[in-house]
């Protein structure tokens, strides 16, 4: 039996480091419960128990995920010398990263989707607007995540690396969206994204989604193509820098691959027509799905 089985690594000292990791990340998701309620000015049981406000459970839900997700990283890498080393580095990173998801939803909240409020929407009931939150939280965790793991350097430098990464990430994220908005308003002169949200178009949140989700997957892979030198503070600028661009680089290709597989597995069928104007789910559904299963299919190649 032992041939098939091996828990040689979990002795006594790692059974203990994983109830610590677990138990910290049981108080991390409380307080995000917690800090959603208080960024959207409301109590999260009332409105989840008794509004039975399905958009702010989502919301919540791609919250936790998107930590959860991020945990991963921080877990999976850290090799700690003490259970307070253990304990202080896996609850540092889990705080950023609970700071991190905040600040990621608000830079696309307030800088890139400009006209729509997205946590209002969402206290509303908004499914559409929730769907994009929870797009936002992912990408952020996704690439928390992949430079976490990447970032061979710890203390002060580590955390600066992955806030400076998470925010050129946001950024590129941002281009890309005020891209496809653009896109839409060509398409619709008298309409905007936004209005689509305000709306509650679902198709057209999911299909953003999805983008977004498939573009954050081809920045993680950009992680297995450049190598992080740690020797200075300039090699690991430059590092980054090389990073990101990677990153943009597979994002297009991306895009590409998407745009070639949906002419020949959605054949004959007006995307536009029927995710913008007719909100047919099924549709941004399967071309959401060629967007993010690419990505998964480039990290695993080159990440």
């Amino acid at each position: 039996m032992s041939q098939w089985i091996h828990l040689d690594f979990l002795d006594a000292q790692r059974i203990i480091y994983i109830v610590f990791d677990v138990f910290i990340a049981i108080g991390l998701i409380t307080a995000l419960r917690y800090l959603s309620g208080w960024v959207s000015h409301v109590r999260s049981i009332p409105e989840l128990a008794v509004k039975d406000n399905f958009a702010f459970g989502v919301s919540l839900a791609g919250g936790i995920l998107a930590l959860v997700i991020m945990l991963t990283g921080i877990v999976a890498e850290n090799v700690a010398n003490s259970l307070f080393e253990q304990v202080r580095v896996v609850l540092g990173y889990g705080l950023l990263g609970v700071a991190l998801i905040k600040l990621g939803r608000s830079i696309q909240d307030r800088w890139f989707l400009k006209g729509i409020s997205i946590q209002d929407e969402i206290i509303k009931g908004n499914m559409a607007a929730a769907i994009v939150d929870v797009a936002n939280a992912l990408v952020t965790a996704t690439v928390v995540r992949s430079v976490v793991v990447w970032v061979d350097v710890q203390g002060i430098w580590g955390l600066a690396s992955v806030v400076l990464t998470c925010l050129g990430a946001q950024i590129v994220i941002g281009i890309m969206t005020k891209f496809w908005m653009h896109v839409f308003h060509r398409r619709h002169p008298k309409h905007f994204f936004t209005d689509a949200l305000h709306n509650k178009q679902i198709a057209i949140a999911t299909r953003y989604a999805c983008h977004t989700i498939g573009a954050s997957l081809a920045l993680s892979a950009g992680s297995g193509v450049v190598r992080f030198y740690a020797e200075g503070v300039g090699a690991q600028a430059v590092s980054l820098l090389a990073w990101l661009l990677c990153g943009i680089v597979l994002c297009l290709c991306i895009s590409g691959l998407a745009r070639l597989s949906r002419r020949f597995i959605l054949a004959g069928v007006n995307i536009a027509q029927e995710i913008d104007d007719q909100n047919n789910l099924a549709i941004a559904a399967v071309e959401g799905a060629l967007y993010i299963g690419i990505g998964f299919y480039l990290l695993a190649l080159l990440g």
